[in-house]
């Protein structure tokens, strides 16, 4: 344009941002790396014939988070002109798994993944009404949560409900023809060693 001494005030900048709805964000994920259309597709089309086939009681939807247990707010009230200073920010951590179904009748066991293979609070106690496992980072691992996952297909095949497996093969995740599970593999989460890192629950208490 051939202009060089040109400035705008931050009044300006704030109303002409208002004018045309432009708004500050931060960039996050990579949603540019995946094709909308197949996602558009497969929530408008694919998944609402899945969900037909069962009652809402046999539709499930789980998700992991996690619980910053020492981390305090980041926001506080002090008088003005006076500053607001942190320290640093402590990591401990747990990782929990929550499923349950569509109607809520069924609260899948939570699933909690630790620091501490023997956490103090478990001192003396016989039973908790969750699946505790540990590693260094607290986190869930693929190995963890696919051995969560046979758990809750074997509980649903008792119960006869459709399992995953088959969930699965109708959302074309697995092959139609993918083998059985191995036997050995039919048995309680809570005795199986994930990696070198992940503590079962059984050991907690020996």
């Amino acid at each position: 344009m051939g202009v060089t001494d040109m400035s705008f005030s931050a009044g300006w900048l704030t109303s002409w941002k208002a004018t045309y709805n432009i708004s500050s964000k931060v960039i996050s994920g990579e949603a540019a790396a995946v094709d909308l259309g197949v996602v558009d597709n497969w929530q408008t089309t694919t998944l609402p014939e899945i969900l037909k086939q069962y009652p809402p009681s046999h539709i499930y939807n789980g998700d992991e988070s996690a619980l910053f247990y020492k981390l305090l707010p980041n926001k506080s009230l002090v008088m003005k002109g006076d500053t607001c200073h942190g320290g640093k920010r402590p990591k401990g951590r747990l990782t929990f798994m929550a499923c349950t179904n569509m109607d809520g009748s069924d609260k899948v066991e939570l699933l909690v993944v630790g620091r501490v293979w023997k956490p103090r609070c478990f001192k003396n106690v016989k039973n908790i009404p969750l699946d505790y496992h540990a590693n260094n980072k607290a986190w869930m691992t693929s190995n963890l949560f696919t051995q969560w996952s046979k758990k809750l297909d074997r509980r649903f095949k008792r119960e006869d409900k459709k399992t995953i497996v088959n969930c699965f093969k109708k959302a074309k995740f697995v092959p139609q023809d993918d083998p059985q599970d191995d036997p050995k593999d039919d048995i309680p989460l809570s005795q199986l060693v994930v990696d070198e890192d992940d503590i079962p629950l059984a050991s907690l208490f020996q």
